[in-house]
């Protein structure tokens, strides 16, 4: 199989509404053909695929610098991709980088600027637990051990990623490119 790289994918589907699915409970608002009959592209985290097939899913593989990670599609092609650690600003030029910082929803967001966004829509980030205590929502397999730290309000990692994700709708919205936060009650409020 040939390899595909995300620079080859830099606008591709240019001018379409994005629907980008992280695993948090407020995936559960929605019954799930609201995401199978989502009217644009879809990209989902992790093990996104208990809910539905996503166009493309992000799964980070490896975090060590110019390691590559691997972004899937729905007929398992593997599209690779380099990320770019975040600084005080997010880099708006499309390369085929993604930016990473401490979630997969980051690069997830980032994809789909990357790949021509006219406005972004994220769910299932939260970065905290719903009012039953779960932190995941109700159909995924994934155990929920008690050190997952994006849960904690508190903790420096979730606090880097809440900036970050703020920095991308700002840089974003500079860029023309809106980004929509359906997770009632996450952490990361309106943006």
């Amino acid at each position: 199989m040939d390899i595909l790289f995300l620079k080859n994918y830099i606008d591709r589907h240019k001018n379409q509404p994005f629907l980008v699915c992280g695993l948090g409970t407020s995936l559960d608002q929605y019954p799930v053909d609201f995401y199978q009959k989502w009217k644009g592209v879809t990209i989902g985290v992790n093990e996104i695929e208990d809910l539905f097939i996503p166009d493309y899913r992000l799964n980070v593989n490896s975090y060590h610098d110019k390691d590559y990670y691997a972004l899937l599609d729905k007929q398992g092609q593997e599209i690779r991709y380099e990320y770019t650690s975040p600084s005080d600003t997010v880099d708006i030029e499309k390369t085929g980088r993604l930016t990473m910082c401490g979630s997969g929803i980051v690069p997830a967001i980032s994809a789909a600027y990357q790949m021509g966004a006219r406005e972004i829509f994220i769910i299932g980030v939260d970065f905290k637990k719903n009012k039953e205590g779960r932190i995941y929502w109700s159909g995924c397999r994934k155990p929920e051990p008690d050190y997952y730290q994006l849960s904690d309000e508190k903790n420096p990692e979730t606090q880097a990623t809440l900036r970050c994700i703020r920095h991308m709708a700002k840089e974003y919205r500079n860029a023309g490119v809106e980004i929509y936060n359906l997770s009632e009650n996450s952490l990361l409020g309106g943006l």
